[in-house]
């Protein structure tokens, strides 16, 4: 049978790969996955994907063509990475439980202009938003601690990042960041060890 862990049964023998309406449909019901990858020129609804709450290696968006929102409303945990790379049509990524993460890479996704992980607390590893020319917010309003290095970068547009709470990262480099207000740049640089 399949393994069973905290987060119920894992569903799939290792990484599942999304590329296709009928892929999600096969995931919907799962609460837990080894990995997981959205990799498509389809347009894939991921609202199916309710139930599933962990996923114990890394979490890969992209690169995508068609996909424009990605909401997994159940997921709390990623044991890994989070990767949401190079997302043509993406402009939303919600993420409303998620409460820890190995890491977190947010680049090259041009039309990305909402990130929402509101209840997020603890990234292990690093935290990188760069080259993400659409986005405006990026709501993390729970994180304490990001342990290796914070980076935002080459965003032209992002005016909000709703990080009140962090209070540790391992280092901090913001660069290429125009509407950034100078008081929240300075808060961020702040919490470097």
């Amino acid at each position: 049978g399949a393994p069973h862990g905290p987060a119920g049964p894992r569903c799939g023998p290792g990484v599942v790969v999304l590329a296709a309406p009928e892929d999600v449909a096969a995931l919907a019901g799962c609460t837990r996955a080894a990995g997981l990858v959205i990799r498509s020129g389809a347009r894939i609804d991921t609202a199916p994907l309710g139930a599933l709450a962990a996923i114990d290696g890394d979490l890969a968006i992209g690169p995508t063509i068609a996909v424009d929102e990605v909401r997994l409303d159940g997921l709390t945990s990623i044991g890994g990475a989070l990767r949401v790379e190079r997302d043509g049509a993406l402009t939303g990524l919600y993420l409303p439980r998620l409460q820890r993460a190995g890491r977190i890479e947010i680049a090259g996704n041009y039309a990305l202009a909402t990130v929402a992980m509101p209840q997020l607390a603890q990234v292990s590893g690093d935290l990188a938003i760069t080259d993400d020319t659409a986005l405006g917010l990026y709501d993390a309003s729970a994180l304490a601690q990001v342990g290796g290095a914070l980076t935002i970068a080459s965003v032209p547009k992002l005016s909000l990042v709703m990080l009140p709470h962090l209070g540790s990262a391992g280092s901090v480099r913001i660069e290429r960041a125009p509407a950034l207000p100078p008081e929240v740049a300075a808060a961020l640089h702040a919490a470097a060890r």
